[in-house]
């Protein structure tokens, strides 16, 4: 019997979107089980591992395993599905990859974060006019490190890692449109990903970003 997922996570793309896009990347069976605020304080925390979300579960033989943790998550799907590279240097990388794209994620939180959202756009101005740059160089510099002719940060096929850069990369861009236009490779990686035949479907279908009215934020200066 083939194994099988669900996502346990609010009804958002937001931190489990990432696991999302690495499991239809894998060709994995899944299913999204969203929740909502009332749902998760009602009972559903109590029954995840850790009493955070989002959740993986692992169905095989009819054994339910409840993973937590985002980052475990990925390089278990990667282990398990061939996402995390053919090589120890590879395998490397990746994790390198992934701990870039973590700390791009928490220079990015204060401004995305369901409390703070929307709620300084000073400061989100701020981030994207000045603070963006050291992270983009940062990303863009992951190409020397790994596969320099790109398109993918690691090797010639997506990796679990891509996924991470990808969902980043494009969180950025909902806001700021442009904010890649400094730097090609980044925008070509997004654009590579969007055009990988087994994520096109999922891309066109998937539920609508909760970070889009940020965009309007950071142009109007008004905050949410």
């Amino acid at each position: 019997m083939s194994t099988s997922y669900e996502v346990l996570y609010f009804d958002i793309r937001g931190r489990a979107e990432q696991i999302r896009l690495a499991l239809v990347l894998a060709g994995a069976e899944w299913a999204d089980k969203p929740f909502n605020r009332d749902s998760w304080m009602a009972g559903v925390k109590a029954q995840a591992p850790l009493g955070q979300a989002p959740v993986l579960v692992e169905i095989d033989g009819g054994q339910r395993t409840a993973i937590p943790q985002s980052q475990a998550i990925l390089r278990h799907l990667g282990r398990k599905h061939g996402l995390y590279g053919k090589t120890e240097a590879e395998m490397l990388h990746c994790d390198i990859v992934g701990e870039t794209i973590l700390d791009v994620r928490t220079a990015l939180n204060p401004h995305t974060g369901p409390a703070t959202r929307g709620k300084d756009p000073i400061a989100l101005q701020k981030f994207f006019a000045e603070g963006l740059d050291v992270w983009k160089q940062r990303l863009d510099r992951l190409f020397d490190l790994g596969n320099p002719g790109g398109p993918f940060l690691v090797r010639a096929e997506p990796t679990w890692a891509d996924m991470a850069a990808f969902d980043t990369l494009d969180i950025l861009t909902t806001i700021q449109p442009t904010c890649l236009d400094t730097t090609p490779r980044l925008r070509h990686h997004l654009s590579a990903v969007r055009e990988w035949p087994k994520l096109q479907g999922y891309l066109a279908s998937r539920r609508k970003s909760e970070l889009a009215p940020l965009a309007e934020v950071l142009t109007s200066g008004k905050p949410l």
